[in-house]
């Protein structure tokens, strides 16, 4: 449940920080955002599995 909330609050932080900080466009700013959700994502796969491995 965490994670989910980590990457909500990152993706919308990541949406409205581009667009107002690096003043991107619309298209530019989904696709940073969606790059930034991905790595997130596999960030905490592969967090997960080391902790897994830890507890075999």
């Amino acid at each position: 449940m965490i994670n989910g909330n980590v990457a909500m609050f990152a993706s919308i932080g990541v949406f409205i920080g581009s667009m107002v900080v690096l003043d991107l466009g619309i298209f530019n700013t989904l696709l940073l955002q969606n790059a930034v959700i991905w790595l997130l994502g596999i960030m905490f796969l592969y967090l997960g599995k080391r902790k897994l491995s830890r507890i075999e």
